[in-house]
């Protein structure tokens, strides 16, 4: 029996559907005229108003898995699907396809929006074999530009491992970083490359974010800090278990955070071939006695939540999110870590392994609470008012309460939500499953 949602009217419609409010008594756009990074924003807190009050009752119906956040700039709709690697633009109000355009592989991420022209990257996650385990990507990779009018294609920066990750646009430029651990810097008008940087490992899905001209991105291991006027890394910090899954997130206060994936150190790297294959996670970390003493000597491992001082790198906390055996996790090598997201003085995440979404006050790393959801959690959250909400990985949609973390209603779909997470555009959420469908809903 499905659950029947108070708070959010979720629609599985495919016809359109209109408001019956007319346009000159609305803003110029539903949404925002530029989406330049992922989630919008580097707190990864994709919530934007503009106070237009037109209602979407629509369902947005794609070829493929929905894997990435939905992405909205004015009255239209762009995403991206995993397997077939088709990237559409849908009008917002009516849910009619403007178009669509194939890429020859994964899109896993987001789209991104600026100058008229919606960027992608495109990839997998797989890797060729055991000789090549500083290169992720099988097939075709890159990242592609599109005119957002026509989706006539601009231009396509080929790369030698996969562009899982959303790009980051600044000033005219593109920011992407790749399985072949580098971070690239192209001409965003003519794809034209500037400038690229070695990266201490190769980035799977941690989407770069901009804020002071740092971009801060998570390399295998190491979160690293990159000065974009010098070219190069500012600081980096390492053994932090995986974060290359997790977009990092800043707050006002110039913190950044990371969640890292629970490890396992005693396998070597040919152990992890054998056990995990061309998707053999190539993960490192280590447990010093003092933080045995703390937290038990767990040979499962140890999944943390980091937080650095956005300048210089220094830690400023870090804590136990939790452990428990890969089995717990219907895909234990993949998306193992959840995505932070920032609003005021707390960070929200929620995580795969302790199946809960959880709240730390920024400033003094304390965890203020902890909810159970008993389903892998991987997307980041989306914060408006006083209420969270985040969809899992079994495909159920939360919404709780900011204060305490009291689950105030769930309702339940067909296909997980994972790693995508919602997006909140003036009173209508957004978020994408993988049974092809994008779902709305008013928040009203």
């Amino acid at each position: 029996m499905k659950k029947k949602a108070l708070f959010l009217f979720l629609t599985v419609f495919f016809v359109s559907v209109l408001s019956g409010c007319d346009d000159e008594d609305q803003a110029d756009s539903f949404g925002p005229t530029s989406w330049k990074q992922y989630r919008f924003n580097t707190s990864n807190n994709a919530v934007f108003s503009n106070d237009d009050s037109r209602e979407i009752t629509q369902t947005y119906k794609t070829d493929d898995e929905v894997r990435t956040n939905p992405v909205i700039v004015e009255d239209n709709l762009y995403v991206g699907t995993h397997n077939s690697g088709i990237l559409y633009s849908f009008d917002v109000f009516s849910g009619e396809e403007n178009w669509h355009q194939e890429l020859p592989n994964w899109i896993h991420e987001d789209t991104i929006y600026a100058d008229d022209t919606v960027f992608v990257g495109y990839g997998n996650r797989k890797f060729k074999d055991s000789f090549h385990p500083d290169i992720r990507g099988t097939g075709e990779n890159g990242v592609a530009a599109f005119d957002a009018e026509t989706g006539d294609e601009v231009w396509q920066y080929e790369t030698p491992g996969e562009v899982m990750p959303a790009p980051s646009y600044k000033d005219g430029k593109l920011y992407f970083a790749t399985g072949d651990s580098k971070l690239y810097t192209v001409n965003a008008k003519t794809g034209e490359l500037d400038w690229d940087l070695d990266l201490p490992g190769w980035v799977s899905m941690s989407a770069p974010h901009i804020e002071n001209n740092i971009l801060y991105v998570g390399a295998l291991d190491n979160l690293v800090a990159v000065d974009l006027e010098q070219r190069k890394i500012k600081w980096q910090k390492g053994e932090l278990g995986s974060v290359t899954d997790v977009p990092p997130s800043l707050s006002d206060d110039g913190v950044v955070i990371v969640t890292g994936a629970k490890m396992n150190p005693t396998l070597s790297k040919d152990e992890l071939y054998e056990k995990y294959g061309e998707d053999m996670p190539n993960l490192t970390f280590t447990i010093t006695e003092k933080e045995k003493e703390k937290y038990g000597d767990d040979k499962d491992n140890y999944h943390f939540i980091y937080a650095f001082n956005a300048e210089t790198g220094e830690l400023l906390w870090k804590d136990l999110m939790g452990t428990g055996p890969d089995q717990d996790v219907p895909i234990p090598h993949t998306n193992t870590s959840g995505a932070v997201t920032i609003k005021d003085d707390v960070a929200f995440v929620g995580s795969p392994y302790t199946k809960s979404m959880m709240a730390y006050q920024i400033s003094s790393g304390e965890k203020i609470w902890e909810t159970k959801t008993d389903t892998p959690i991987k997307g980041a959250p989306a914060v408006k008012d006083d209420f969270v909400y985040f969809g899992d990985a079994e495909g159920t949609l939360f919404k709780v309460q900011t204060d305490d973390g009291k689950i105030v209603n769930e309702d339940d779909f067909d296909g997980a939500f994972a790693p995508g997470g919602p997006i909140i555009i003036n009173d209508t959420l957004f978020i994408g499953n993988q049974e092809q469908k994008i779902y709305t809903g008013n928040l009203q």
